[in-house]
């Protein structure tokens, strides 16, 4: 069973921590989104969701029908309750955790980290955090993917103006979507990961074995080199921000 990759107006762009000079932004796919694709490409009679709690946590467990063995075929995985809607929030984050291990959407994985640059005017100071005004707002206006990975993004706001724009050049298209080298990008997130820890350490008196276990407790990865790209730029933005107002 293979799914699409997403189209662009599939995708919603998010700005998750916001500066004066910019934003880092994340891309995230909706529910509707994923019933669609389900719609799409098994039929709608041919898939089912079922939610379950257990330990307190809601469970969502999407089943499709295997018509060769005459049986259904789920896969699950459990959601985060939001900050509007608890309940219909872990009901919908759910969902779309057991559509990704079906493969709908799982390319987001792969995205780059995404840095928009903000202008002067578009945001807003509120106890003492940025915040982007109401009439500023983002999405995709080309993605482009090869065997599941992203491998060209754009993303633009509200009046069409092209906000972000990245490519990867080290994937070749007349290969397979195979990487020509690695040895740049492996470079540049050792030296990220030993930022990290050089950080922790000189900010908030962390060793290795202490900011490891932050990570642990936040991302579930054993230890900071083990984040993806979107999570260890993440950690490090984080990092370098309380570096900037403890310098203050």
């Amino acid at each position: 069973m293979k799914f699409r990759s997403l189209k662009a107006n599939e995708i919603d762009v998010f700005p998750k921590i916001v500066k004066e000079s910019g934003c880092m932004a994340l891309l995230y796919k909706d529910a509707r989104c994923d019933m669609n694709i389900l719609d799409e490409t098994v039929g709608s009679m041919n898939w089912k969701r079922e939610h379950m709690v257990v330990n307190n946590n809601l469970f969502c467990t999407v089943s499709i029908y295997d018509k060769e063995k005459e049986e259904w075929i789920g896969k699950q995985d459990v959601g985060v309750e939001s900050f509007a809607e608890k309940v219909k929030g872990q009901a919908s984050d759910s969902f779309k955790r057991a559509c990704f291990n079906w493969g709908i959407g799982r390319e987001l994985y792969t995205i780059p980290f995404i840095w928009i640059r903000l202008n002067k005017g578009e945001t807003y100071k509120v106890e003492g955090k940025f915040k982007l005004n109401s009439n500023i707002n983002f999405k995709v206006s080309k993605i482009k993917t090869i065997d599941g990975r992203i491998t060209s993004l754009e993303i633009i706001d509200q009046k069409g103006n092209k906000r972000f724009s990245w490519d990867d050049k080290s994937i070749d298209e007349n290969n397979g979507g195979i990487k020509v080298s690695k040895t740049s990008e492996e470079s540049t997130r050792n030296k990220k990961v030993k930022k990290v820890y050089a950080l922790a350490e000189k900010l908030a008196g962390f060793d290795k074995e202490t900011m490891d276990g932050k990570v642990n407790d936040q991302y579930n990865k054993t230890e900071v080199k083990f984040l993806n790209n979107k999570e260890l730029e993440e950690v490090l933005l984080k990092w370098e921000d309380f570096g900037s107002k403890k310098s203050k």
